[in-house]
């Protein structure tokens, strides 16, 4: 469905945001698929989609410049999170990965945490932004992204 597909694509195109802050342009290039462009002219592409067969979802992010690097992982409903060997001009670089916990689960809690420790006044704006929160920009770029995609299709 659309929520669905939106709500799994955030994950993903954050991450990208993290990676390549400079994206100038996204599009939708089908119902599972998302095309991104950095200002250096690096390209990212997003695949999210549900897999009915086997009650999950899979993810695979491909950024293309002078280089190529792919992640690429997933999960079964009742399993863990599986993540394949990360990919470097098309050798593995990483081995596989199976995390204890769930890492949307630990993104989210470690944001929370983090946000917390900002308003407590236990953490500066700096040492917020160095522990992975989204200063404005990186969340308006997402923002906009999402936007995007929606507007596309």
């Amino acid at each position: 469905t659309e929520e669905m597909f939106f709500e799994t694509v955030s994950h993903p195109v954050a991450l990208v945001v993290h990676a390549v802050p400079d994206i100038v342009s996204a599009v939708r290039t089908s119902e599972t698929s998302v095309l991104a462009e950095s200002s250096g002219g690096t390209e990212i592409r997003i695949v999210c989609r549900k897999e009915d067969s086997i009650k999950g979802i899979r993810h695979r992010v491909t950024v293309k410049g002078s280089d190529e690097l792919v992640l690429s992982g997933g999960f079964t409903l009742g399993s863990n999170w599986h993540y394949l060997p990360v990919m470097f001009n098309g050798k593995p670089v990483s081995g596989e990965y199976w995390p204890e916990e769930d890492p949307w689960y630990t993104a989210n809690r470690n944001s929370i945490d983090c946000i917390l420790r900002y308003f407590s006044h236990e953490q500066s704006m700096d040492d917020t932004l160095k522990a992975g929160a989204f200063c404005l920009k990186k969340a308006m770029i997402v923002e906009n992204i999402l936007n995007c995609l929606k507007n596309s299709r």
